[in-house]
């Protein structure tokens, strides 16, 4: 054959020696040769010369117009589209001043061809649709070739209904010849995968059945005819049908089995297809026997590719699914090599990336985390689809645990702008979203925000499924929102609606005993202590049985001791605040409850008079606070109380520290509020009791300056006038003294009468006019104190000092029989107080 050849290219050449267009006709032929033997630039300079000759000879004639395609076959073979095209267009030229043929057609299908090689699909629309135009009006035999081509171009432009179109065409352009053979099937197969790609699985199961029955008859053991059974079993899974799916995959994988040359690969697609209905089927165990043998054959036959990345990515999530994280990690890094390394740009990495940082995320490595969901991020290119909208929403949910709630906010919207614009967004999925962000402003204190989220994702869930427990879970968050604005009255009928249905769906269950601990809580709040134990101890029941040493166990322990003190029962209080602690010193060493339930044992021993023990809690307190939240109001209450405890304890000069670290710390978070006059007045309390008169005055007025404005004339602000008067009376200063002393009593005469407040200004007072040698002034407002500590603290050294200071200024008065009586009074108490001391020690 070659030797035919070399022959006629002799041939050619010598006929081409003339120059005249017989030679033009041998150029010709001697490029037709060399370019069906792949010698281009051979084939190039032999159409060049023809060119040349019929540019002199033969000007706008078919045998020019032909050279000129010829020389851009050429170009187009060898990757020069620019040039390929600038002689198609020169063809064209020609071709447009002669009779519309088959040719004409031809050229501009060629010109399509180059049109989409430039990824240019506009134009190379453009001209199939000329090349059809004739096509049709002459019937040409490959009008079917170019409707298939158009159909692929607009199923690469994401149009499935036009590709459809120019499919179904093509189908019956080839059934109008009566050929049902190969490509005929192909055309219908072409047409079932558009209807499964538009999620119309049934019309695709017509296409792919009338497809098979070609396949079957003209290709069997084929490629095609696996592919064929491949395509019904995805159909029939898109259908729910997994059984029917089955068979079909099982059938393509028995037909390449069976092949004269079986396709390893091949089996391990279909062993992989079959895997993923088992895993539809919720099979796990059977789903993760056909992927790992799929991943053998991958492994051996093509380690680096997509089908296997997918595949670990694949098995990965089983094994996030059973929890076992650092098993998932290390498919997803297997998964991540490949398609770093031979898909960098694809979905497939995209979705790898998702995967881990989901890993990370549980695993508590929030950075690690973010740093892949944001990779992820940036593959998908911003394009607003529903993957991009789960991406922000998990990012949302890793900033949640960070507790960084604005951050968390912010991507939350994110998804939700997405969902909301993107109709085929599932209705359950934008209620997810909603409750997200409820949950967002509900932490970031936009307690009405969150209540308009949480209704919104409320009537989603209702239309859903109107009894079930994620609506309870709605009505219980509702309810948490108006427990928090002071609403007891609708937290506890949304917190009602949820306990109905969990008793009925969840018996026995933690989300039942959460709902019977938040309704507790509100019965506590309303002082309803009996039923807010009733309701706890029910939650303790659950609990204990449930999930003995969880962290929401020790959470009830709290409120059942919250609800002792509340009683007034110190010590029972204690034992569940233990239980508690012991829980959290286990599950929870460094964390915010764990140091909360320290500051509340701190309180109670601090109320029952035992100062060190106290202060042996709040220092555990503030030692995890200053790791956990370091700067935090809650690390500025717990100095506050140690400062108060060293107060009361007598060691005064410890306390100025924890107080001027609370003072710093709501400086600057909450300025100009009573909370931190108060500290200023406790402060100035210590510093007054170290004789610092000047200190003391300075961090008084500051209190004051507050308290005047924020709440004046009430009994905060009395209790600094009475403060600051004790500075002042402490200094010798009794004039200024006296009139804070009688501003503190004008608001205690009003705001609470025959209180030991009011009494304490009294005594103030009187002292002043001791001190001011008023002595009948003095006996008259000690008179007035007389009564109310009498009856409010009987027989205690409050009332001895008062008894002490009357039979003072009765005796400075002469009269030395009521001096005697009161002093005689004193001394009773001061001695039975005394030897009831040595006796308990």
């Amino acid at each position: 054959m070659k030797g035919e050849e070399d022959t006629a290219s002799g041939w050619f050449l010598r006929a081409a020696e003339g120059g005249t267009l017989v030679g033009a006709a041998a150029y010709t032929s001697l490029g037709n040769i060399r370019y069906s033997k792949g010698e281009h630039d051979a084939a190039l300079e032999s159409y060049e010369k023809a060119k040349d000759i019929q540019e002199r000879e033969a000007k706008g004639t078919a045998s020019l117009s032909e050279t000129y395609r010829n020389i851009a076959a050429v170009h187009f073979a060898k990757g020069n589209f620019n040039l390929s095209l600038r002689y198609y267009d020169k063809s064209l030229l020609i071709e447009e001043t002669l009779p519309k043929g088959e040719t004409l057609a031809s050229l501009y299908s060629s010109m399509a061809a180059v049109f989409t090689a430039r990824q240019d699909p506009v134009k190379a629309i453009y001209f199939y649709k000329k090349s059809a135009e004739i096509g049709e009006v002459l019937h040409l035999g490959n009008l079917s070739s170019t409707y298939h081509e158009l159909g692929t171009l607009h199923n690469t432009n994401g149009d499935l209904k036009t590709a459809t179109k120019y499919f179904k065409r093509a189908a019956r352009t080839e059934e109008a010849k009566g050929e049902y053979g190969l490509t005929l099937a192909a055309m219908y197969s072409y047409i079932g995968v558009n209807y499964y790609s538009q999620r119309d699985p049934d019309t695709a199961l017509l296409y792919y059945n009338m497809a098979h029955e070609l396949y079957e008859a003209k290709a069997a053991f084929s490629a095609d005819l696996v592919a064929s059974f491949t395509n019904k079993g995805l159909a029939y899974k898109s259908k729910g049908d997994f059984d029917a799916a089955l068979v079909e995959f099982h059938a393509a994988l028995k037909t390449e089995e069976m092949a004269s040359a079986p396709d390893p690969l091949s089996i391990a697609s279909i062993l992989t297809d079959i895997g993923s209905v088992h895993d539809a089927k919720a099979d796990v165990a059977s789903a993760c026997e056909y992927y790992q043998n799929a991943v053998s054959i991958y492994e051996e036959r093509a380690p680096m590719s997509l089908c296997l990345a997918s595949l670990y990515n694949g098995l990965g999530a089983d094994q996030y699914s059973k929890g076992r994280l650092t098993d998932a990690l290390e498919l997803y890094e297997k998964a991540l090599r490949i398609y770093e390394s031979e898909a960098p740009s694809s979905i497939g990495l995209a979705t790898t990336y998702s995967n881990m940082g989901l890993a990370c995320k549980c695993l508590s490595d929030f950075d690690t985390s973010l740093l892949y969901f944001k990779k992820s991020v940036r593959l998908r290119g911003g394009t607003e689809s529903l993957d991009l909208a789960v991406l922000f929403t998990n990012i949302g949910l890793v900033h949640s645990s960070k507790g960084d709630w604005n951050t968390a906010l912010l991507e939350y919207k994110k998804a939700l702008k997405i969902q909301e614009k993107d109709p085929d967004t599932p209705k359950l999925s934008l209620g997810a979203t909603y409750s997200n962000i409820g949950l967002a402003y509900r932490h970031k204190g936009d307690i009405d925000a969150s209540l308009r989220y949480f209704s919104k994702a409320l009537k989603i869930e209702e239309e859903n499924a109107p009894d079930s427990l994620t609506v309870a879970s709605m009505y219980n968050s509702i309810g948490v929102d108006y427990y928090t604005k002071g609403d007891l009255k609708r937290a506890y009928e949304y917190y009602t609606k949820a306990l109905t249905i969990k008793e009925v769906k969840a018996p026995g269950t933690i989300d039942l005993a959460i709902s019977y601990s938040n309704i507790g809580l509100v019965h506590c709040y309303n002082g309803e202590l009996d039923r807010a134990y009733e309701m706890l101890s029910k939650a303790m029941v659950i609990e204990e049985k449930a999930c003995p040493n969880s962290l929401s166990l020790a959470s009830v322990y709290n409120d059942l001791a919250s609800v002792h003190d509340n009683r007034g029962e110190y010590q029972e209080a204690m034992g569940y605040y233990q239980k508690a602690v012991d829980i959290y010193e286990d599950r929870a060493p460094e964390s915010h409850q764990l140091a909360t339930v320290y500051n509340s044992m701190g309180i109670d021993q601090y109320t029952m008079g035992a100062f060190e023990r106290s202060l042996e809690y709040y220092h555990k307190a503030r030692a995890i606070y200053e790791v956990s939240s370091p700067g935090s109001l809650c690390l500025a209450t717990t100095c506050c109380n140690i400062g108060l405890a060293y107060k009361c304890k007598g060691d005064v000069e410890k306390a100025v520290g924890p107080f001027e670290v609370a003072i710093a710390i709501r400086e600057e978070k909450i300025p100009e509020t009573q909370e931190l006059a108060a500290t200023y007045s406790n402060l100035a309390m210590v510093y007054n009791a170290l004789n610092e008169w000047d200190q003391a005055l300075e961090v008084s007025s500051k209190a004051l300056r507050i308290y005047e404005v924020k709440a004046p004339n009430t009994l905060g602000v009395a209790s600094l006038y009475n403060s600051i008067g004790l500075v002042y009376y402490s200094k010798g200063q009794f004039v200024p003294a006296m009139d804070l002393y009688m501003k503190s009593l004008a608001i205690r005469e009003r705001q609470c009468p025959n209180s030991l407040d009011l009494a304490s200004s009294y005594c103030n007072i009187g002292k002043v006019h001791i001190k001011n040698k008023e002595y009948s002034a003095s006996i008259s407002v000690f008179t007035k104190a007389l009564p109310i500590k009498e009856t409010k603290v009987p027989d205690t050294p409050d009332l001895a000092s008062l008894y002490d200071d009357l039979g003072y200024a009765y005796r400075c008065t002469n009269n030395n029989h009521a001096a005697a009586f009161y002093f005689k009074k004193a001394k009773y108490i001061q001695e039975s107080k005394y030897e009831a001391r040595f006796i308990w020690g």
